[in-house]
């Protein structure tokens, strides 16, 4: 049994030698190059690559070459974004007296990231939690930076429940929606998820594969008269800004 867990043991230390000498290359570096380094036979460092592919740890750059991947860069992505955004939307919920988020697209549902509020203590709104895109600015926003793919398919997958009596729930016209959102760079929420509650949403323009947004919400409907817009892209701007002044150590 001790030999079978030492040989347990030094299995899982090269695969991690194999790991870190994939990521340790200058530029990437050809697999038997890696597994040279590593001491790991041609073949083992074969099966092992293709699990760390399937896994999404890493992804090829070239043609035998390979570099960190998404599910590796996802947690330093997201803190990168959460840390970049909040005292930006913390400074804009307290300045406008609205509620600020931040807000990614995942598993067809909107992951909200970051809560502010400078107003409305009541909004049921909280970090991690998700909630359904179609209504929402914050969601239409990120529906629309989809790609057309994943969008079409998104769309497919209906039926959309109305929450309330404006709720865009036919396809084709939110399809129309998504293209005029993209369009024009923002989205409102016109009491679509929640009678009496306003939101205008921008998209964030940064580094990253994923596309995140940013919004505020009001109970009041002068919201909707695009007053703050100016601001709140500005605010996406400052975020975006941030990010780039900050070494995060992310590939794009």
């Amino acid at each position: 049994m001790e030999r079978q867990d030492k040989s347990g043991a030094s299995a899982v230390e090269k695969g991690i030698e194999l790991f870190v000498a994939a990521l340790s290359a200058p530029g990437g570096a050809k697999l038997a190059q890696i597994a040279h380094a590593a001491a790991i036979p041609l073949s083992t460092a074969h099966r092992l690559m293709d699990a760390y592919l399937r896994a999404k740890l890493l992804v090829r750059v070239g043609r035998g070459h390979y570099a960190a991947g998404p599910h590796l860069l996802w947690r330093s992505e997201r803190e990168a974004m959460i840390e970049a955004s909040r005292p930006h939307l913390r400074r804009f919920a307290r300045d406008h007296g609205v509620v600020a988020h931040l807000g990614v697209f995942e598993g067809d549902m909107v992951s909200y990231l970051i809560k502010e509020s400078g107003a409305i203590n009541d909004l049921w709104t909280s970090e991690t939690n998700q909630l359904e895109g179609y209504g929402s600015a914050i969601g239409k926003v990120l529906l629309a930076y989809l790609d057309h793919s994943t969008q079409q398919r998104y769309l497919q997958a209906g039926p959309f429940v109305p929450f309330t009596s404006s709720t865009i729930t036919d396809p084709a016209a939110l399809t129309e929606t998504l293209h005029k959102v993209y369009d024009q760079g923002y989205a409102v929420d016109d009491a679509e998820v929640e009678e009496q509650l306003f939101c205008l949403a921008v998209p964030v323009p940064q580094p990253f594969g994923q596309i995140y947004a940013i919004s505020i919400s009001s109970r009041s409907k002068a919201l909707m008269d695009l007053a703050l817009l100016p601001a709140l892209r500005t605010c996406a701007s400052d975020i975006s800004s941030s990010l780039n002044q900050k070494n995060f150590d992310i590939i794009p």
